[in-house]
């Protein structure tokens, strides 16, 4: 479905997400497709949902029911509060220190 300008404030139409028939489960709609040379290298897929201050969808691709949790998405959000307070200078960060607080790590 594709996405609704901006200006037209009318609640995007809810259609039900299309469906693997083998598996039954919801297929997301494609975001990205990488191209080179006329071949499809990678595709990512997944639903963006905009909602207003009352949570009513104004633009929407893919399925806005999806249950997706924060964990590292969140993390550069954090990092913006960091940084508008101050926190580069009060903590001496360099851009490398920076990167590593706005990623995942694994141990």
């Amino acid at each position: 479905m594709p996405a609704q300008p901006l200006t037209d404030r009318r609640p995007a139409a809810r259609r039900r997400p299309a469906r693997s028939p083998e598996t039954g489960r919801t297929v997301q709609p494609v975001l990205v497709r990488q191209v080179r040379n006329g071949i499809t290298e990678s595709e990512h897929r997944g639903s963006v949902v905009e909602v207003d201050a009352s949570g009513r969808i104004i633009r929407l691709v893919g399925d806005p029911d999806r249950v997706v949790t924060l964990r590292s998405t969140v993390k550069p959000f954090g990092l913006v509060a960091l940084i508008e307070a101050g926190g580069i200078d009060a903590f001496d960060l360099s851009p490398a220190q920076l990167a590593i607080m706005a990623s995942s790590q694994s141990c």
